[in-house]
């Protein structure tokens, strides 16, 4: 009972924290899934700022304070203390039967980084990192948005990390393994290329010790945990490899590529649009649903670009209404075969969307 009577009289002091696109907007038990980083924790507090801090209990699983073992006693502390409304556990990865709680009259918020975690009767809401939009309306400098860019990616999509070398190694240290950061470094170097686990392997054994099967389990955390995201072939058994954070290539790679890190910049965007992504042999990300394609050419000439897709279309088979080519600075528009074929700045597009 100690633990918990320190974690309901230190509840955490709120600094305003600027409005996000997704917001609590339920009063029933809740599960909060992102990324490390995403802004889950500031998003409960946003929502638990409405009221007073006597009605909350709120415990962040990551603080080193924190036992597992105090969980035990939740069922007890809650029923002697009637005027906790609102228990909210961030950070949280525990056996625990919630079941066991429906007795009170209590909302239960949940904040978790495993995109597999399910509970029944808990509703789910995912929180994505920052898209570019919400980047500006929180990072608010009077320069204009072509200077934003740069420094967005710079910066990254989170929330916490400041690109601080010292500050950054250390919040990644405390959330992966040396053996994943082994594996995030070698995928910052292939970010954009097509992935196969026994290539990765191969590479890896050059420097470490490591199996197949934990190789393969590693990945699959690393999928679960929104750090890795794989875009499929339309036509074959193929995928590429990038992260929910694109920040993550500057990180843990001294390598420059620029192509890849813009291609993964304009990735980001498209998670936006909640669509099945994949990529073509002609195109860099294609949403059938949408009938939209994509190309990521941040520096080429829009008439190099439009011979380019004049060549594409000659040989196209997709279903497409609308083609984007998304630049640094380039910018026009035309129609080809009945197919509108827009070039966009990434600002100009990704504000436009």
């Amino acid at each position: 009972m100690k633990s918990l009577h320190f974690f309901y009289d230190n509840y955490p002091k709120f600094q305003k924290f600027d409005e996000r696109k997704i917001q609590i907007q339920t009063h029933k038990n809740i599960i909060i899934k992102g990324g490390f980083a995403s802004g889950k924790k500031n998003l409960i507090l946003n929502f638990l700022s409405l009221y007073k801090s006597e009605n909350i209990l709120f415990i962040d699983c990551d603080d080193l304070k924190f036992q597992a073992s105090v969980l035990t006693n939740l069922n007890s502390f809650l029923t002697y203390n009637p005027q906790i409304k609102f228990l909210a556990l961030c950070n949280f990865a525990h056996d625990f039967d919630f079941t066991s709680l429906k007795h009170l009259n209590l909302q239960i918020i949940l904040s978790v980084y495993d995109s597999s975690f399910h509970l029944d009767h808990f509703e789910e809401l995912y929180l994505d990192y920052l898209d570019f939009e919400e980047f500006l309306s929180l990072n608010k400098k009077h320069i204009d948005t072509k200077t934003m860019v740069s420094y967005f990616l710079h910066t990254g999509r989170n929330v916490i990390l400041n690109h601080n070398s010292n500050t950054n190694s250390s919040y990644l240290k405390s959330f992966y393994t040396s053996l994943e950061l082994t594996i995030l470094k070698q995928i910052a170097l292939e970010l954009g290329s097509e992935f196969s686990v026994n290539e990765l392997l191969k590479t890896l054994k050059n420097t470490i010790k490591i199996s197949k099967d934990t190789l393969y389990k590693s990945i699959e955390k690393l999928e679960s945990n929104y750090t890795l995201y794989f875009v499929k072939n339309l036509e074959k058994n193929l995928k590429k490899v990038y992260f929910w954070d694109f920040s993550l290539k500057n990180s843990l790679s001294i390598q420059k590529d620029f192509s890849a890190l813009f291609e993964n910049l304009v990735l980001s965007e498209l998670f936006k649009f909640k669509q099945e992504i994949f990529y073509t042999k002609y195109f860099d990300f294609y949403l059938p649903n949408l009938k939209n394609a994509f190309l990521c050419s941040p520096f080429k000439d829009k008439d190099l670009l439009t011979l380019k897709i004049k060549k594409i279309l000659g040989k196209n088979q997709l279903a497409l209404s609308t083609i984007f080519i998304i630049t640094l600075s380039q910018r026009d528009e035309f129609f080809l075969d009945g197919i509108r074929v827009m070039i966009l700045p990434f600002d100009e597009w990704a504000l436009g969307n």
